[in-house]
């Protein structure tokens, strides 16, 4: 979700986003200018609790996870913290959050009353955590857990996929489509990052951000507090471009993908 940096920034205060609005198309990917797909209610494979039914999803692709290396031989502990994102006083902690590491086929792990929780997982340089909860849309996060996943946690925010539309800008959800929140991270600090450019080369309608009064914008440029989130992005696989003009190095997970009627939040590291 797209929200204070102190808070990962994750789109904290929009869950539930979509957008019926297009805007100018970027280099890669880019908005699609079309929203027949705002009917799209008839898959079969969504209920109204916010999350696919398990049973009807059938093996997951492979790019559901990204590819990863082995950065030791030891497993290595990742810690984490979600809340659920409340209007107008802005977080809660989150209690009976379901934990599964990409690639498990069952949680393994759910978040305590402080909405903490803590893996045993493989020490590599990305991995992906999806969290499910009733009521609460689907949220897959992608990072680097040595530079987030240790003290402070991991933060992430999940909310419902409501209606509300965001901010002035009239984006209204649609409910088949995938949401991509990307945070662009320096590589050594771990701190967020201002002045990086973000695309992603699926199709969606607008990348949204917040300026730093809070008003919600369309940019695909980091101002290091918010995050930039893509949202109505077709389901499928697809690739993460960021840059910076400064920092030319900036490293992305490979090959990843959303499923329809789900978040996901990536991190991007640039040195």
């Amino acid at each position: 979700m797209i929200g204070p940096s102190d808070l990962r920034g994750t789109a904290s205060s929009v869950l539930g986003l979509a957008v019926v609005l297009a805007c100018t198309p970027p280099a890669v990917g880019g908005p699609t200018g079309d929203d027949d797909s705002a009917d799209d209610d008839d898959s079969g494979d969504d209920d109204d609790s916010g999350h696919h039914d398990d049973d009807d999803d059938g093996p997951r692709p492979d790019w559901f996870c990204p590819d990863a290396s082995p950065r030791s031989d030891e497993p290595r502990e990742v810690l984490g913290f979600v809340y659920e994102v409340v209007f107008p006083s802005g977080l809660a902690p989150l209690e009976g959050v379901r934990i599964t590491p990409c690639g498990e086929p069952a949680p393994v792990a759910t978040s305590d009353a402080e909405g903490r929780w803590a893996l045993q997982m493989e020490d590599l340089d990305w991995i992906a955590v999806e969290m499910t909860k009733d009521g609460l849309m689907d949220s897959r996060s992608v990072f680097d857990p040595m530079i987030e996943g240790g003290e402070p946690p991991f933060r992430i925010g999940m909310g419902p996929p409501d209606s509300e539309p965001v901010g002035d800008l009239g984006i209204m959800p649609i409910e088949s489509k995938t949401w991509v929140d990307v945070d662009v991270l320096d590589d050594v600090t771990g701190a967020d990052l201002a002045g990086a450019t973000v695309d992603i080369t699926a199709d969606y309608e607008a990348a949204v951000t917040q300026d730093l009064d809070g008003t919600f914008i369309l940019s695909h440029t980091t101002n290091g507090v918010f995050d930039i989130l893509f949202v109505n992005v077709e389901p499928g696989p697809f690739e993460v471009v960021v840059s910076h003009p400064d920092l030319p190095d900036c490293r992305v997970p490979g090959t990843i993908g959303g499923v329809g009627q789900d978040i996901i939040n990536l991190s991007a590291y640039c040195r």
